[in-house]
């Protein structure tokens, strides 16, 4: 056969604008290289019928020129002719979709067997018969293959396209979001894609509506579950969605931000309690898993399965009761977790505390909270500004540093009596011009000189006062926080012997709170 020149093929070309006869020069070479002169001749004939077909198909076979190189050296010709073919097919039923056919075929013939590059194409070609807007679907599958096939085996990507099938029977344009969204989402799920694969297939019989919904929130929930627990995570929201009547999206939402407030080794013990409770009533899961990082402040991670146990008896024995037991709304679940839990709350005992140290102080005290460490570092000095601005006693949230309700009781006993002590015994009625009782008053002879500058200073309001004198008194040392803290060992040494002589019913939780703190 006589070989086939690039000036006698560009001659059939010059109908067609120039962008066609440039994409054919770029080709020539690399496809030359690796094909007979009867292939070529085949090769240049597939273009010009891609052309030759109404409207704009000349864009198509632009395309095809532009995609030959990487189709050849991946494609034996019986399957490069098979690539051409359907190309072709497809430039029949839609120029624009054949142009996103040929754009996305470098990446598809590096990605798939050659053998499975048709069948590629022909899925897109079935896609096509599917009503008004089936072009537009077409033509995003073929946009979106090449992401999907980086974390998609073929068969995944023909499950996949099977799924968007079946929504595009109800709705061709929440098919095509389905899989403009499915290429966003998918690459980034990485191992976790499958199980997601699972989860939307699982929501198509009843839920079709919620599968483009469930993609939208599936990333960030994912994000929020241990990784090793992902898949049964999945698993688990496929089992309650398959029941029907579920807002997955929400489900997926709310369940993973539960999981999120729990430390990771924590979830594979949750998920393996909600994996069972599915099998009993899906409808609750949702509740128990919402309601888990609420009862762990309360309880251990044992302590919760026996909250659970009790929660699925009731559970089996009337369903109603149950289901407000997981929910949190059962008087009964809250028995449970006070008998089960050996912490105290602050916000039960307020109103005790409040009265209990009223009775020892006669004075109008109130009880506020604090977090543990915003207590640290509080010197003698900013102690007595708390009390100064209202006589406050301040206590944890939660007292838990003992196995037993009883210990933990007394040992916010003994702090708000610690706190309480400077009231009754006086620790705050300090005035720096009193005299001196036990030792010779050398206060005056250390004050430091006042500067010229101190002359127009405004005189301090009587509590303004009160607060300056043992900052004065602090003053006078060289080292003035080392005095406070001393002074604040030795005061508190002095109340604590106080404290157990003038109140001795609470003289033996003081001192093994005192042991303690050694």
């Amino acid at each position: 056969m006589q070989q086939v020149t690039l000036a006698e093929t560009e001659e059939k070309f010059q109908r067609y604008p120039k962008d066609l006869s440039e994409s054919l020069r770029e080709a020539w070479t690399p496809v030359s290289e690796s094909l007979s002169d009867e292939e070529m001749v085949a090769w240049v004939d597939w273009g010009l019928a891609i052309a030759q077909q109404a409207g704009r198909s000349w864009e198509a076979a632009k395309e095809y020129f532009r995609a030959s190189p990487a189709a050849v050296r991946a494609l034996p010709f019986v399957h490069l002719k098979q690539w051409g073919y359907w190309g072709n097919s497809i430039t029949e039923e839609s120029p624009s979709a054949a142009g996103a056919y040929f754009r996305a075929s470098p990446r598809i013939v590096a990605s798939l067997k050659p053998w499975d590059v048709s069948e590629w194409a022909q899925i897109g070609k079935r896609l096509y018969g599917r009503g008004r807007r089936s072009g537009v679907l077409t033509t995003r599958y073929f946009e979106v293959s090449g992401d999907l096939l980086s974390v998609l085996t073929f068969s995944e990507l023909q499950h996949l396209v099977t799924m968007m099938e079946s929504i595009a029977e109800r709705s061709v344009d929440e098919a095509s979001s389905f899989l403009s969204l499915s290429s966003e989402v998918l690459p980034s799920l990485r191992e976790d894609t499958r199980s997601c694969l699972s989860l939307i297939s699982a929501l198509l019989g009843k839920e079709w509506q919620q599968a483009t919904g469930c993609l939208q929130v599936v990333g960030e929930s994912l994000s929020r579950v241990e990784r090793v627990e992902r898949s049964r995570y999945l698993s688990l929201v496929g089992r309650v969605a398959g029941f029907g009547g579920v807002n997955v999206p929400a489900f997926l939402r709310e369940s993973s931000s539960a999981l999120g407030q729990l430390d990771g080794y924590v979830h594979v013990h949750v998920l393996n309690m909600a994996d069972s409770l599915s099998r009993i009533d899906h409808a609750v899961v949702l509740d128990y898993l919402k309601g888990v990082p609420q009862v762990l402040r309360r309880v251990s991670i044992n302590q919760l399965e026996t909250w659970y146990e009790t929660g699925v008896t009731i559970l089996k024995e009337n369903p109603e009761g149950g289901a407000a037991y997981f929910k949190g709304e059962s008087s009964r679940s809250e028995e449970v977790l006070e008998k089960l839990s050996t912490g105290v709350e602050l916000g039960r005992v307020k109103e005790v505390m409040r009265l209990y140290c009223r009775a020892l102080s006669a004075q109008d005290v109130e009880i506020a909270a604090h977090q543990a460490e915003e207590a640290q570092g509080k010197g003698w000095v900013a102690l007595e500004k708390m009390m100064a601005e209202g006589a406050t006693v301040y206590l944890p949230p939660v007292a838990e540093r003992f196995g037993n309700k009883d210990e933990n009781f007394d040992w916010y006993k003994v702090v708000a009596t610690h706190q309480v002590a400077h009231l009754e015994f006086q620790s705050f009625d300090f005035s720096f011009d009193r005299q001196a009782t036990q030792f010779t008053n050398m206060r005056s002879q250390l004050l430091p000189v006042p500067s010229e500058d101190d002359g127009d200073a405004a005189p301090d309001d009587g509590r303004a006062v009160g607060l300056a004198d043992i900052q004065r008194f602090f003053a006078l040392f060289v080292d003035g926080n080392l005095a406070r803290d001393i002074f604040t060992a030795v005061e508190d040494c002095r109340l604590d012997y106080r404290v157990k002589v003038e109140y001795p019913g609470i003289r033996q939780a003081y001192t093994g709170v005192q042991s303690l703190a050694l």
